[in-house]
């Protein structure tokens, strides 16, 4: 997920949409998430330009054909921004910050707590409740509603629309567990990202 945002309608704004479209438009990549790729790229272009290893994030993307080398590329520009937050007039809110309100869901294998108030990435092929699909991928995760739940938009109206969300409440913990998980993956990935720069 690229990411949610609040923006405010100035020039600044503006101009940094802009700027972040049109270099979507050389980012373009068959499996999608360009946006995502330009928006890192954007940062490392107007705030490190000459950092020594966003030479080596562009070979990466250069080599990208796949959403895991795509993770590599993003992991490689955010180490490069180093944990900072502010740049400009731009604030962001890491994973699990309590000011986010939207975060994907395989994050913490299905499972979220009160505090979430959006989930992204529920898209059906990634859906599975096969063990070995579970662990082919990170992205894979198990159905967070239960087998009879049924999504059609003609169901969708009040005062029953709230009856097609049936969710496995085995998924539905604390705030605390869901924040310890989002921290550790949030660790492990980075980690993952690093190791992979090294041998480059």
């Amino acid at each position: 997920m690229t990411g949610s945002f609040i923006i405010k309608n100035t020039k600044f704004a503006i101009k940094f949409i802009q700027d972040w479209m049109e270099l979507e438009e050389t980012f373009t990549r068959e499996y999608g998430a360009n946006d995502q790729a330009a928006i890192h790229q954007m940062f490392l272009n107007r705030y490190y330009p000459n950092h020594p290893r966003k030479e080596k994030c562009e070979k990466i993307w250069a080599k990208t054909v796949g959403i895991e080398e795509h993770s590599y590329y993003v992991g490689c520009a955010r180490s490069i921004m180093d944990d900072r937050m502010e740049f400009d007039k731009i604030i962001i809110y890491p994973k699990g910050s309590h000011k986010a309100w939207v975060r994907d869901i395989w994050l913490t294998q299905s499972e979220w707590a009160p505090r979430d108030f959006m989930l992204h990435d529920l898209e059906e092929y990634k859906i599975t409740n096969d063990p070995i699909q579970l662990n082919v991928s990170p992205y894979n995760y198990s159905n967070p509603f239960l087998s009879d739940a049924v999504f059609h938009s003609a169901f969708c109206t009040f005062p029953d629309g709230l009856n097609c969300w049936k969710y496995n409440s085995t998924f539905i913990k604390s705030d605390k567990i869901v924040d310890e998980k989002i921290k550790r993956k949030t660790k492990e990935l980075r980690l993952r990202y690093l190791k992979y720069i090294d041998i480059l």
